[in-house]
């Protein structure tokens, strides 16, 4: 099973919003669903907002990615989560993501990032 989670900071309650505090069940889904079969995927634009633990854990899923962040706070953190500097954070092209993954199994040893490009969808043309 392949569990989605967007603006994972609104989920966490970790926006300064009241709502969330689901932080624990997110990090057991990270740190033991794999084992019952669920598959994490996971999409902040936010994420220093997330405490250090649960930021460590977002970050060591096996695929971690990132589009451009222009501001320094945001862009070294996520920089550090692909195996990148800032200033490739900071640089990138619209329509590209920076991406630090692992190769095929029986191995999936750690493969260099590396930067894709990424369709703009139908760009507002009509189906």
């Amino acid at each position: 099973m392949r569990v989605l989670v967007d603006e994972l900071t609104d989920v966490l309650g970790a926006d300064g919003d009241t709502g969330g505090g689901n932080a624990d069940i997110l990090a057991w889904l990270r740190e033991k669903g794999r084992a019952y079969g669920v598959q994490l995927v996971a999409g902040t634009q936010n994420a220093i907002q997330l405490e250090g633990g649960l930021l460590a854990s977002v970050t060591g899923l096996m695929t971690v990615g990132t589009f451009v962040l222009r501001a320094d706070l945001t862009a070294g953190p996520s920089a550090v989560a692909v195996g990148s500097d800032p200033a490739t954070v900071r640089g990138l092209p619209l329509h590209t993501v920076l991406v630090r993954t692992v190769g095929p199994p029986p191995d999936m040893a750690g493969l260099p990032p590396m930067i894709l490009s990424v369709p703009h969808f139908d760009a507002g043309a009509p189906v």
